[in-house]
């Protein structure tokens, strides 16, 4: 019966000696976290490339085109500088030959100012003028322009042949939100381009992606 005392206290000290080495492991490694040679982390399966990218890195489409020094109108349409200046394209946009044209389908806001400065002795034996300025937009399925924007004001000459005025200035401005397709054509026409001062300040044309 001593015999078997001691061996059960034996045992019961092999069983607290493993017990306290292995509390002692556990509380020098708690857990199986990262090392500070963690690698780096891959991107889910699935999940498209342009997601991933932060939105900064997403270049915007945006135009703003300037009236040019040169010749003004091409045919109907109203030709625009699009690199020197104040004028830019980005995020896709193409200009040439009085054509922007939209890099992407979605809605964009559409804008148009033009200046006009007219010689008082263009209202001789005329009561009004009427200005006028639009933008249209060429879709291949429609095969013709489209009207988009107007902007118009009435010029009563006879306010002004009183008052010896010698220039009247008028500035039209119109802008709207609209639904564009990939390579649609946005143009510009003027009822009267001559009277246009080249000014990049004072007439201006562009569109801007506002969401897709």
């Amino acid at each position: 019966r001593r015999m078997a005392q001691f061996v059960a206290a034996a045992l019961l000290l092999l069983l607290c000696g493993v017990l306290a080495v292995f509390l002692t492991f556990r509380l020098e490694r708690p857990c199986g976290c990262a090392t500070d040679s963690q690698e780096p982390s891959i991107p889910p399966r699935g999940v498209p490339e342009k997601l991933q990218q932060p939105q900064s890195a997403q270049r915007l489409p945006i135009a703003m085109l300037t009236v040019p020094y040169g010749n003004i109108t091409n045919g109907k349409y109203l030709l625009w500088e699009h690199e020197e200046g104040r004028a830019y394209i980005d995020g896709g946009f193409r200009y040439y030959n009085g054509s922007l044209v939209v890099p992407r389908k979605g809605f964009y806001r559409v804008f148009l100012q033009t200046l006009y400065e007219i010689d008082t002795s263009h209202f001789v034996g005329k009561h009004f003028l009427v200005l006028s300025s639009f933008v249209t937009v060429y879709q291949q399925s429609y095969n013709e322009d489209r009207p988009l924007l107007t902007a118009e004001d009435t010029v009563f000459c006879n306010d002004y042949k009183k008052d010896n005025v010698d220039y009247v200035k008028k500035s039209l401005f119109t802008s709207g939100t609209f639904k564009l397709d990939t390579n649609d054509k946005l143009h510009v026409t003027s009822s009267h381009p001559d009277f246009m001062p080249k000014n990049e300040y004072q007439s201006f044309f562009g569109a801007q992606l506002v969401f897709d």
